[in-house]
């Protein structure tokens, strides 16, 4: 028997005669899988033509069934799209319904009113009023300046420590160009620079009642639905302190009167919302701290409240 030593160790798994034994595997990648037999050929080939048929069966239960089930209608818009071809859908045209006369005394005729960007639907009878309105609560508010009815109401000049020109009636230089644009009475080259505008000079009286109408009077939204003795008092304030300030103000003031929705405007509830009101501008005056010139801005104020329940009656 061999005796270990350096150069001949013993094998680990020697057999009878002392050598190591390698053993086999089972499963040579070098052998072919047996050929399958007939029988086992036709039993796949009938497995997979049943999958096959039982698969067509399905499919035409399911087209069937699909075919009794009603889809929901889609409803048809009012301008049905015909379509002409791949790339173009005509629209055929929807005639307008045919006009009806209809009797003026039970359905006032209404029209749109525009005035800058001012939009209102109003009627012809709202539309009178407020016109008249409006010529009276001006006419207040110049007379107070005192320069109602003076040739010089449009005339441009530096007033006081201004640095820039205005008119009697406080249109200044920029606004007139601004109204100017925004009506198209102007226009600006782009290539140039140059435009058409007007110098503050040469501002007429149409004008500067349109710009006056449209910076001051429109900003009151509700105008058309207040007695006049309420909007000749409102357009004193928003025309010497600002739309910014009077109608928050307004806002606030009305609070305090919820009975107005349900009685209307009453010669009583006028009386009432006038006395407040006086005091409300009073005090706005004196909160942002107004300049007071002319005589004292408080019996501006005084007089246009005497003013305002003179028109009461008007109202």
């Amino acid at each position: 028997m061999n005796k270990p030593n350096g150069r001949n160790p013993i094998p680990q798994n020697p057999n009878a005669n002392g050598y190591r034994v390698h053993q086999q595997n089972p499963y040579p990648y070098h052998q072919s899988p047996k050929p399958k037999t007939i029988v086992q050929t036709v039993v796949d080939n009938k497995v997979v033509a049943g999958t096959v048929v039982l698969t067509l069966s399905l499919s035409v239960m399911v087209l069937m069934l699909m075919s009794k089930t009603k889809l929901p209608e889609q409803p048809q818009s009012a301008t049905p799209e015909v379509v002409k071809s791949s790339n173009q859908v005509v629209t055929p045209e929807v005639k307008a319904p045919s006009t009806t006369k209809t009797n003026s005394a039970t359905q006032p005729a209404s029209v749109t009113i525009e005035f800058g960007s001012d939009r209102v639907e109003a009627t012809e009878l709202q539309k009178k009023k407020e016109e008249s309105d409006f010529n009276i609560a001006k006419t207040n508010a110049f007379r107070e300046e005192g320069f109602a009815g003076s040739a010089n109401l449009n005339k441009a000049s530096y007033h006081g420590q201004e640095s820039f020109m205005t008119t009697a009636i406080g249109i200044t230089e920029m606004t007139y160009s601004d109204w100017q644009y925004q009506t198209g009475k102007a226009i600006l080259d782009p290539k140039s620079g140059k435009s058409n505008v007007k110098p503050l000079t040469a501002i007429t009286t149409d004008e500067s009642m349109s710009i006056t109408k449209t910076n001051y009077w429109n900003k009151m939204e509700d105008r058309y639905e207040l007695p006049t003795s309420i909007l000749v008092m409102r357009f004193q304030c928003i025309w010497n302190q600002g739309h910014e300030r009077e109608i928050p103000m307004w806002n606030k003031l009305m609070l305090s009167f919820p009975n107005i929705k349900k009685e209307g405007w009453t010669k009583k509830n006028q009386l009432a919302v006038l006395s407040k009101y006086e005091e409300a501008q009073k005090a706005l005056t004196v909160k942002h701290k107004l300049p007071i010139y002319h005589n004292g801005i408080f019996n501006r104020i005084k007089r246009s409240a005497d003013v305002s329940k003179s028109k009461i009656d008007l109202s």
